[in-house]
C-alpha cells in the first residue's frame, strides 16, 4: 500500500511469496522493511504521538526499531497492557488510546483465521477502527501489501484488496 500523499512509498510483506522457503528471504524482507520504515518516519512530524494497532507485530518491531526517542510510539497487540486483538470488542483503555493519539497505523491481522468469511471478519474489523476514526477526526494508515487484488487467488491479498476499497472510499490511506 501507499502512504497518504507519498505514491513512491510501499509496504510490502513475505507472506504473499509462500512458494519461497523462509530462509533465503527473511533477512532481505527485514532490511527492506528497514529501510520501508526509515522512509515513513520522515513524513511524519516527530511531535505526533503515533498508535500502532498489531504493533507487536513485524511492522510494529521494525518501527519501534527504527524510531528516534523523540517519537511518541504506543504499539498494542495481542500481548500488551491495553490488548489489541481482533475479533474482540474496544474496550474503553483502547478508545482513550486512540483519542489521545495523532496517526493510528492500522497493522493488525489475524493469519491464524482459517474461516469462510475470513474477508469479512478482517474487513468488519477493519472497519470498527476506521469509523472511530473518522468520528474522532483521526488519521489512520491501514498496512497493506503489494499484491492486494479482488483477482487474486490469495485469500489474503483479497481481504486487504477490500480494506483499502474502505479506506479510499473514506478518504484514508493504504
Amino acid at each position: 500500500g501507499r502512504v497518504k500523499k507519498d505514491s513512491n512509498i510501499h509496504f510490502i510483506d513475505s507472506s504473499i511469496l509462500p512458494f519461497i522457503p523462509s530462509g533465503p528471504i527473511t533477512l532481505t524482507t527485514v532490511a527492506n522493511g528497514l529501510r520501508i520504515v526509515d522512509e515513513v518516519t520522515d513524513v511524519w512530524i516527530m511531535k505526533s504521538k503515533i498508535l500502532v494497532l498489531g504493533g507487536t507485530g513485524l511492522f510494529g518491531s521494525l518501527l519501534h526499531q527504527s524510531v528516534e526517542d523523540n517519537y511518541r510510539l504506543d504499539l498494542l497487540g495481542t500481548s500488551t497492557k491495553t490488548r489489541y486483538k481482533l475479533g474482540e470488542p474496544i474496550e474503553p483503555n483502547l478508545l482513550n488510546k486512540i483519542k489521545e493519539s495523532d496517526i493510528i497505523i492500522f497493522a493488525s491481522w489475524d493469519f491464524r483465521y482459517q474461516k469462510k468469511d475470513y474477508i469479512e471478519f478482517h474487513l468488519n474489523e477493519y472497519k470498527k477502527i476506521l469509523k472511530i476514526c473518522k468520528e474522532l477526526d483521526k488519521n489512520l494508515i491501514f498496512i497493506s501489501t503489494y499484491y492486494a487484488s479482488y483477482k487474486s487467488k490469495s485469500v489474503y491479498n483479497r481481504a486487504k484488496a477490500a480494506c483499502e476499497k474502505i479506506s479510499i472510499e473514506n478518504n484514508y490511506s493504504s
